[in-house]
Formats: C-alpha cells, structure tokens, sequence
C-alpha cells in the first residue's frame, strides 16, 4: 500500500516540475541567435569628444549623447532625452550607427554625407569612435573626429538641456 500512496504525491511533484519547467522556457528547442550572456538593451548616456575641421580651422565639439540598445539589435543615437537622429545594429558586443548629415539641417544649416559612431559594450559601459563620411555643409566639406563613453542608465533622462552633442554640432556648423 505504502507504494500505491506515495505514487499521486510523486506524479503531481512531477507534474509540477515539468509545468516549471516549461514556464521558464525550456522547452529543449533554442535557437542558435540565443545566448546565455547578460542582456547589453538598455538606455547608455555618456559625452562625445570630437573635433569638427573646415575652413582651414578645427574646432572642438563635445556634449551629451544617448545610445538606446533595442531586443532586437537596434541601436539609435540622440542628445540626452531627445528623439533618435541615427542608427545602425548590434552584432555581438559591437555595434555600428549612422547618423544622416541631414540630422543636422537647421536655421541655415543643410548638409550631406553621414556621421558614424562605431563601438563595443563591457558590462555597463560603452565607448567608441565618432567620424563623418563625405560630411559637406553649406557646400564646405568637413570632417569630424572624435570619441564618446557612455554608461547603462537604471532611470531615464528627463530632458535635454540643449547640451547634447548633435545640437552642439548642428550650432558649430551653423556658426562655422
């Protein structure tokens, strides 16, 4: 008797462990793109670092910047608490993003050509390197150089102060 009692209690203990089992999703079925790494998704706000160079005259560039690192590999660019002015992907713990010279058009201010922001993530926090392609503002052909840190944020920005970087290049250009 003793073995016919104790056969329920270690059905539904099993049945619980499969039902647990499933839940947290190990169904035995992973796909190749999962990892065991930590998640790199998230908000990252840091500085950039640049010198833009035009005219026969190079002049620094530095403010604030935003990295926004989606599930799905995307990744944006911004000031601080503003939309995204570029974007690119993530591929392992580096990643590629491409702002349009266009994001910086404004009051007097129309260019072509892009700014690159090329980078890799370890632990909370990012760095890379910032460089135009074929940058050309107002018909003058400039280049911008530089590098930008940024860390995981654990609560967002609440606005922009007007100090991010893509509006302090968009003012330099202008004045230039």
């Amino acid at each position: 008797m003793t073995r016919i009692g104790s056969r329920p209690r270690t059905v539904r203990l099993l049945g619980l462990g499969v039902a647990l089992w499933a839940a947290s999703g190990c169904s035995g079925s992973h796909s190749s793109s999962q990892s065991s790494s930590p998640s790199l998704t998230g908000r990252y706000v840091g500085t950039a670092k640049t010198v833009l160079t035009g005219r026969g005259s190079s002049t620094p560039v530095n403010g604030g910047i935003q990295f926004d690192v989606a599930a799905d590999k995307k990744v944006t660019v911004s000031d601080p608490g503003q939309p995204p002015y570029g974007s690119g992907t993530l591929n392992g713990n580096s990643f590629a993003v491409a702002a349009p010279g266009s994001s910086l058009n404004g009051q007097g201010v129309s260019c072509g050509g892009a700014v690159n922001f090329t980078g890799t993530i370890s632990g909370t926090s990012m760095s890379g390197d910032i460089a135009s392609s074929g940058l050309v503002c107002n018909g003058v052909p400039l280049s911008l150089t530089g590098t930008f840190t940024a860390t995981l944020q654990a609560e967002l920005p609440s606005g922009s102060t007007g100090s991010g970087f893509g509006h302090r290049l968009g003012e330099t250009i202008r004045t230039h």
